[in-house]
C-alpha cells in the first residue's frame, strides 16, 4: 500500500496549469466555423422564407375556417351527439331486480337501433 501511494504522490502536479492566452477564444471561434446552419435557418432569417411562411399559415387558417363553416351549415359537424342526446329519454327504473335488468337491456337495445338508423 506504501509503495501505491508513493506512486500516486509522484504523479501530483506541484503547480496549476493554465491555460495559453487566448486559447478560450480560439476554441470558441472553431466551435462558431464549424457549426453547421439548420435547414430551418432558410425560413427564420430570409424574408422570403418568412413570407411563404405567413402565407401558408393564413391559407391554413382560411381553408380551416371555409370546413368548419361548411360542415356547421350541413349539419355534420357535432349534429350526431346532439341528436342523440336531445331524442333519447331514459325513464327510471324501477320494480324487482330481474325487471331492472331487463329494462336496462332494453334500453341499450334501443338505443343501438337508433344509432344504427342514423349512421345509415
Amino acid at each position: 500500500m506504501q509503495a501505491h501511494s508513493a506512486l500516486f504522490r509522484g504523479l501530483r502536479q506541484e503547480e496549476e496549469l493554465d491555460a495559453a492566452p487566448g486559447f478560450y477564444a480560439r476554441v470558441m471561434q472553431r466551435i462558431e466555423e464549424r457549426a453547421r446552419q439548420s435547414i430551418w435557418a432558410v425560413w427564420v432569417y430570409s424574408s422570403v422564407g418568412k413570407r411563404l411562411t405567413f402565407a401558408s399559415f393564413a391559407l391554413a387558417v382560411v381553408l380551416g375556417s371555409y370546413f368548419i363553416a361548411q360542415e356547421s351549415r350541413d349539419g355534420h359537424l357535432m349534429a350526431g351527439t346532439i341528436v342523440a342526446q336531445s331524442l333519447h329519454y331514459d325513464p327510471p327504473v324501477t320494480g324487482s331486480q330481474s325487471e331492472q335488468r331487463d329494462a336496462v337491456l332494453e334500453n341499450f337495445a334501443v338505443q343501438r337501433v337508433d344509432v344504427q338508423e342514423r349512421v345509415r
